[in-house]
């Protein structure tokens, strides 16, 4: 949804407001100035619905997924298999490169981030030694 339309769909300033729309505000999806399939709105929808136990992958998991319609042309084996092949590769200048991003969005201030510039150079600098680490 976020994607799609840039906002999440049950969007407010208001913090608490948000977290009523997200607990008990039905999903609408925004103008139609997104064409979207009706695959993918029943997708979303699918993976929105409230009740955790009704929501699309809680009987088998990610497989269930794979299964909706939204994804029926899609190759999975090959994505594994990095043999699908992107629709859009950008020309990315460099690690900074920004330029597929709107303005709105990079000029933004991230002063009050929860990391900075100083710690991502720093990270960026000493990857090597994580490497070796695995979540298994």
């Amino acid at each position: 949804y976020e994607l799609l339309y840039g906002v999440t769909p049950f969007q407010d300033n208001n913090t608490d407001k948000m977290y009523e729309l997200i607990l008990n505000a039905e999903l609408k999806f925004r103008d139609n100035s997104v064409d979207i399939s009706d695959e993918c709105k029943d997708f979303i929808k699918s993976l929105l619905i409230k009740n955790p136990n009704l929501r699309l992958g809680s009987s088998k998991g990610f497989e269930e997924i794979k299964e909706h319609p939204f994804f029926y042309s899609l190759n999975f084996e090959g994505l594994l298999n990095y043999d699908v092949v992107a629709p859009f590769i950008p020309d990315i200048k460099n690690n900074f490169d920004l330029s597929y991003f709107p303005e709105d969005v990079t000029n933004e201030d991230f002063s009050d981030s929860l990391i900075g510039i100083e710690s991502l150079k720093r990270i960026e600098e000493n990857k090597s030694a994580f490497e070796k680490l695995t979540l298994n």
